[in-house]
């Protein structure tokens, strides 16, 4: 993991992206305990909830990690990374940081090298790859930290135990997510983004993507408002908007053989669905709790619900306390 100290969201969308390691890895085929032959529908809904998970840590660490330097300087401890470029461009009251992590993987050499400042110690991983170009914008005024724009570029990271990445997980973003306050004191947030993900075994390869196009809004609790420089005071999270998920999902069947009589370990099961995304319970953000902002949910509930794809499951996303991750759950069942 790298050591960042973190005054700006914008870079908070690269580093949610390896915080969100934790929830690729309950992806890991390896790391199904479900039933044997368990239906389809549990696999899609480890899958997905996972991937979802990922996008909302994302988005609760650019909206509400602690910022000081009007939310925008970028400061790192610790590992280099990005070394390529970083940009400022400031034409009052506007202000653009262009941040050039590592390379892409496909344009330049790969694996990298073991002293390339954008490779870093990972979470679950052996060894974290960071890439891509992150461009941040804020204007206003005061070129407040409540109106900004960030455009993502192949931003993401290539996670592996082995040093020549022969087996991995990827997650990369493209799109923009854009931050405004609204007359009332509403904190909002505006995403477009499609997410590839993409994991490699010894034994097989598979991937999927998603496009995310939500609304998230902040509203502090009574008596607390937003201030310009200051961490997030309390409050509740309201999401709407559509979620598309397509690609490959690994299927476990446990205890299962052929007619060869050799085991059937599982298979790769296509997927194509859209959800719509609703808040059956605001999630309750508690400033006071330990640890980072993508954690300090205490309680809440969203739901993806199936608008189309006929194979494919509803699923909810419960949080239930400070410091842990939310459950998955089918709606109807659960997983």
């Amino acid at each position: 993991m790298p050591s960042f100290t973190q005054h700006t969201p914008p870079a908070l969308g690269l580093l949610g992206l390896v915080l969100a390691l934790g929830a690729c890895a309950d992806s890991n085929p390896a790391a199904n305990s479900g039933p044997v032959s368990p239906a389809v529908g549990s696999a899609q809904v480890a899958e997905m909830g996972s991937a979802a998970i990922e996008g909302a840590d994302e988005t609760l660490s650019s909206m509400f990690d602690a910022v000081t330097d009007g939310g925008f300087g970028m400061f790192f401890e610790g590992g280099a990374c990005p070394t390529v470029t970083v940009d400022t461009i400031e034409t009052p009251p506007s202000i653009v940081k262009t941040v050039q992590f590592g390379a892409v993987p496909e344009t330049g050499p790969f694996p990298p090298a073991a002293d390339d400042p954008c490779l870093l110690g990972g979470e679950r991983f052996g060894q974290v790859y960071l890439f891509g170009k992150l461009v941040a914008t804020r204007s206003g005024d005061r070129s407040s930290e409540f109106e900004r724009r960030e455009e993502l570029s192949d931003v993401g990271f290539i996670a592996s135990a082995v040093p020549d990445f022969s087996t991995f997980w990827r997650g990369q973003r493209a799109g923009s997510r854009s931050f405004s306050r609204d007359a009332a004191g509403k904190l909002l947030a505006t995403e477009d983004l499609t997410t590839t993900r993409k994991r490699k075994t010894e034994t097989d390869e598979y991937g999927n993507a998603v496009t995310s196009q939500l609304e998230w809004s902040f509203t502090p609790e009574e008596g607390a408002q937003l201030q310009e420089d200051h961490a997030r005071p309390s409050g509740t999270i309201v999401v709407t908007g559509n979620w598309h998920f397509v690609g490959q999902v690994r299927v476990e069947h446990r205890g299962e053989h052929r007619a060869d009589g050799s085991s059937a370990t599982g298979e790769l099961v296509d997927v194509d669905v859209t959800h719509a995304v609703k808040t059956n319970q605001p999630l309750e953000y508690d400033a006071t709790c330990d640890g980072p902002a993508r954690r300090r949910i205490k309680a809440g509930q969203l739901e993806f619900t199936r608008t189309s794809g006929d194979a494919a499951r509803s699923f909810t996303l419960t949080w239930t306390a400070c410091g842990v991750e939310p459950t998955k759950a089918e709606v109807g069942g659960t997983t």
